[in-house]
């Protein structure tokens, strides 16, 4: 799903591009726990905290780049030649290290291994809003060549292997923020040759109110599940 509004509400957070990490969660493969890049962001609340941020008044509209794939061109064809591939935030203006906010145009490239055969898939987080939720990309090499296998349809910001597989392909749990203290979430599983949305779930850090009338946010979210409906 693409955007095409960037709503720059919470101010510059943090330089560059988003980030996605993975949760401890008892559902997670202990051997597949991986950290791709640095969150800007709090994966599980403390009690008692907020997350800071600093709202602006006025709204930037941005028309999003329908085909992003040529700006990762020269990244990939690195990749399909076992070239290193350095996980920081590039420009697709010059294919250096950013050194400025510009979601259209910055993207990160990551290595991962989705079917444990010690070959990495290249992923991309572009696209990204000061908060971390970011459009997502994986490619796999075939032969000399080379697929798409993840474009994630809600964007990302938190992304983790969970312990179910289909042929040796993990399945995969993505969330995005929405507020503060909530957010959704889309569970995807390979079909042979992609990966396809099999679920999906919105989460919640609930709020209560402690004997002393404070209200505390919960160290960890409750989940509601239902059936995704995304437009093919």
């Amino acid at each position: 799903m693409r955007r095409y509004l960037l709503y720059l509400v919470v101010g510059v957070l943090a330089f560059g591009i988003g980030s996605i990490v993975v949760f401890d969660n008892d559902d997670i493969a202990p051997e597949t726990r991986i950290q791709l890049t640095k969150t800007i962001s709090v994966p599980m609340l403390k009690a008692g905290t907020m997350p800071a941020t600093k709202e602006k008044n006025e709204t930037v509209e941005q028309f999003v780049d329908e085909n992003p794939e040529k700006k990762f061109k020269p990244i990939i064809k690195k990749w399909l030649k076992g070239e290193k591939i350095e996980e920081k935030v590039l420009s697709a203006k010059t294919y250096a290290e950013a050194n400025d906010y510009d979601p259209i145009n910055n993207f990160k490239p990551s290595l991962i291994d989705m079917n444990s055969d010690g070959r990495k898939e290249l992923a991309i987080e572009w696209d990204c809003s000061p908060t971390g939720n970011c459009e997502f990309f994986i490619y796999e090499k075939i032969g000399k060549s080379y697929r798409k296998i993840l474009e994630a349809v809600n964007g990302v910001n938190y992304f983790r292997f969970r312990k179910q597989s289909y042929k040796s392909y993990k399945n995969i749990e993505a969330r995005i923020h929405g507020s503060w203290n909530s957010g959704d979430g889309v569970i995807y599983r390979f079909n042979g040759k992609e990966y396809k949305p099999v679920k999906c779930f919105d989460y919640i850090y609930e709020i209560y109110e402690d004997k002393n009338g404070k209200n505390i946010a919960r160290n960890y979210p409750t989940f509601n599940y239902y059936d995704c409906d995304f437009e093919e």
